[in-house]
């Protein structure tokens, strides 16, 4: 069965109205202001090395891809359309989030959806990510496949349909390369989906969740250790290296 999202969006106005007034309140600032933020001022004086050595040292490989893309279609024109961007991508998959968890439940509450949206929207996370201006847009892209990756991979479990199983593993790898903490919002969206359709669900289905997540997240380390050892030329993230080993010189690829 289809994700049916046109239906979902004609059937809750109230919740596109609700969703797009609360990222108003919450991030006008960043939509009508911006101030220049750590990443902000490297972009300006060294973006061609500074911001893409930190991406891959990172081991953000997915964002140095994307924010080559969005740079190549000009897609992101200023500094107020990348924070736009970001809200519309935030919007989209909040409204794809629950329309997948619909389409898995015949229940149906109108509250229980206006807080699911009050609570996903407000997040801290959200918060700290858009200040970043220079990622947001990417990283917001990320949690805008992150809904789509579930459902891809909800599908595979459920019709043991394994190219989709693969496909959704290879876009949970892309999602986690742009910022690695968003495979928990991933893995977090299917087990709420588990539960949902937990009366119907096969007991090896959580298994297979667990499998094919953890398939991804491995994959990204190896994929991450190619890319730092033969591309960039470093064993380890100078920024993981810093944090666990107190302060460690910067290390430039040789």
């Amino acid at each position: 069965m289809s994700l049916k999202i046109n239906n979902y969006l004609k059937d809750n106005i109230a919740i596109i109205i609700f969703s797009s007034l609360l990222i108003l309140f919450i991030y006008a600032v960043r939509l009508f202001n911006y101030n220049i933020g750590i990443d902000t001022a490297n972009y300006l004086f060294d973006a061609p090395y500074i911001n893409s050595l930190w991406n891959y040292e990172e081991g953000r490989f997915g964002l140095s891809i994307l924010e080559w893309l969005f740079e190549g279609i000009n897609l992101r024109l200023n500094l107020f359309s990348t924070n736009l961007l970001a809200c519309v991508f935030l919007i989209i998959s909040c409204l794809l989030w629950l329309s997948v968890f619909k389409h898995y439940s015949n229940y149906k509450n109108i509250y229980a959806e206006l807080a699911f949206c009050l609570f996903y929207l407000s997040s801290k996370v959200w918060v700290e990510i858009i200040y970043f201006t220079m990622m947001a847009t990417e990283v917001m892209f990320a949690v805008f496949l992150s809904p789509i990756c579930a459902y891809i991979m909800t599908e595979g479990i459920i019709r043991k349909n394994y190219r989709q199983l693969i496909g959704a593993v290879l876009l949970l790898i892309l999602i986690i390369s742009v910022h690695q903490p968003m495979v928990v919002l991933v893995f977090a969206g299917l087990l709420a989906v588990y539960i949902l359709r937990s009366e119907t669900a096969d007991k090896r289905d959580l298994s297979m969740i667990i499998l094919a997540t953890a398939a991804g997240i491995a994959f990204y380390f190896v994929l991450n250790y190619f890319i730092l050892r033969f591309f960039v030329k470093s064993e380890l993230s100078v920024y993981v290296i810093r944090q666990l080993g107190g302060g460690i010189p910067f290390k430039k690829p040789r």
